[in-house]
């Protein structure tokens, strides 16, 4: 729950490897008008490329891109 909570918070899901050994990802929504399904944009990237201080800023540029892609659907 508390993780659900932090992703309700910040706006971004984060798997730091969790799936996939040395692999981090992030992921945001896409609010598509009246779609009951809940697409999101994802980025996955090497540990080493991809550090934890730079989830947040990933994140938001995914959520920009997010944004334009509701906008065009």
């Amino acid at each position: 729950h508390a993780e659900l909570e932090r992703v309700r918070t910040t706006g971004y899901a984060i798997n730091d490897e969790e799936t996939d050994p040395n692999v981090r990802f992030v992921g945001v929504r896409i609010d598509l008008p009246g779609d009951r399904s809940t697409p999101s944009l994802i980025l996955g990237a090497p540990t080493h490329r991809l550090s934890l201080a730079a989830i947040p800023g990933v994140a938001t540029m995914l959520a920009e891109a997010a944004e334009q892609i509701a906008g065009v659907a």
